[in-house]
């Protein structure tokens, strides 16, 4: 039968109005994600960084221009109920940044690719079953967005077009990288939805410590949630950070705009099959899991804790700073020491001790330890600790010299009085930590 002109414009705007929108009919979304143990999906994230480093150079205000961009892309088998809550391979995993026109890479290790991640108080856990994490690789796994977080992101429930939840205050701490919230005021909302999809939009501001520095970030996102997966697959995220200086940091103004693509996947594949056969038993971590590892040019190598930050390093010397729940508690500062030619052992240390009264700025007052520490074999290591004032400062400084066949490390720690209870011993196991290697 031939359909008049009335009756083709009338199928036209039907059709129009419908527009692959929800069925009038339908005036709510279930916006949940649908996972059960073992899931598998595939990942893969995009950053690009532009912002502006602020610093005092000669106590003078300097902005130092910075950009960066970062690619991962993983596959994940996830397990809420278990721990790890989840198991990963990279089969990419890399940053570049430029900070005012020097240029530095991060890649991840081909041996470091497998990461199991653990959730504890603090967060997100990454640890390697391979060994210790360098400092640099743990910011490659652990500091790009939690894909872990996106079914949080939802509210979990049914929901109308234009309606908005708000988004509970871990799962902000989550994405934010926060290791305390102050304020959270961040919400979703459905903006459309189709038989097939629905679009959402994350807005809003939070604010919160990240390493011991204040951060305000604001956040605009778009989100597509799969209806007949029921899972996010894109996200296209947006954020300002306005960072304060920390103990570990610089202050930093910067815009960040990340892409995440997601899939569910049939299969782990083999790789991520090899990284689950080493998974480990039990509610935590090995502990040798969790250290992290760093290798000197120098000389010299150690596995430490992840409370300990690099915050300089150079051809000089090494500073590495202790933070406890972000807040600083001690400096540590390695560095080569050259005795004079010939000089025997005993000449040797009453060099260093002479050397530490001519620290800079510092004036011993009362010699708390004065004499050889226990180590392992193959070196040895004097510890020289005294309290004083450090440039008017009252502080606890330890110099300590450690010995390995005919090279020389000198190590400093120092904090502040007041700070002496939270440092402990963890000085003293940092050093002991030191092994003496072949210079590179």
């Amino acid at each position: 039968m031939r359909m008049t002109r009335r009756e083709l414009m009338a199928g036209f705007l039907t059709a129009a109005a419908g527009g692959g929108s929800v069925h009038a009919a339908e005036r709510t979304v279930a916006l949940a994600e649908v996972t059960k143990p073992g899931d598998v999906f595939q990942v893969e994230l995009q950053l690009v960084l532009a912002g502006r480093l602020k610093i005092d150079r000669e106590d003078k205000p300097e902005q130092l221009p910075i950009e960066a961009k970062a690619k991962h892309r993983y596959r994940e088998r996830v397990d809420h109920s278990a721990k790890p809550v989840a198991a990963r391979h990279y089969v990419e995993a890399v940053s570049e940044s430029t900070i005012a026109g020097e240029r530095s890479v991060k890649k991840l290790a081909e041996d470091r690719r497998g990461i199991f991640i653990y959730r504890n108080a603090d967060g997100p856990l990454p640890v390697a079953p391979t060994g210790p994490l360098a400092r640099e690789e743990l910011e490659l796994v652990a500091e790009h967005f939690d894909s872990l977080a996106l079914a949080n992101l939802l509210p979990g429930r049914e929901i109308s077009i234009g309606d908005t939840w708000s988004i509970a205050n871990d799962v902000v701490q989550s994405v934010c990288h926060f290791d305390g919230l102050i304020e959270a005021g961040l919400n979703g909302r459905l903006v459309s939805a189709s038989d097939k999809r629905a679009i959402l939009a994350i807005e809003g501001s939070a604010e919160g410590v990240e390493q011991g520095a204040k951060v305000k970030v604001s956040i605009a996102a778009r989100g597509e949630f799969d209806r007949e997966k029921s899972v996010i697959d894109r996200l296209e995220w947006t954020q300002t950070d306005a960072r304060e200086a920390g103990p570990v940091s610089p202050a930093m103004d910067a815009k960040v705009s990340i892409n995440l693509t997601r899939s569910r996947e049939d299969v782990a594949g083999k790789e991520l099959e090899a990284v689950l056969q080493k998974r480990p038993t039990g509610p935590k971590p090995p502990d040798l899991w969790t250290q992290l590892r760093h290798v000197d040019s120098k000389g010299y190598e150690l596995v430490y804790g992840r409370e300990w930050h690099i915050v300089v390093r150079n051809d000089k010397h090494l500073v590495m700073r202790l933070l406890d729940r972000g807040e600083y508690v001690a400096q540590a500062t390695f560095a080569t020491w050259k005795p004079s030619a010939g000089a025997d052992e005993k000449a040797v240390l009453a060099e260093f001790v002479e050397a530490t009264r001519k620290t800079p700025g510092w004036m011993p007052e009362k010699v708390l330890e004065n004499g050889p520490m226990t180590v392992g074999e193959g070196r040895s290591v004097y510890r020289l600790c005294a309290r004083g004032k450090q440039d008017g400062v009252e502080v606890i400084q330890a110099f300590h010299l450690l010995i390995g066949g005919d090279r020389h490390l000198a190590i400093a720690t120092v904090c502040d009085v007041r700070q002496a209870e939270k440092l402990g011993t963890r000085d003293v196991a940092l050093v002991a930590a030191v092994e003496m290697t072949a210079k590179k």
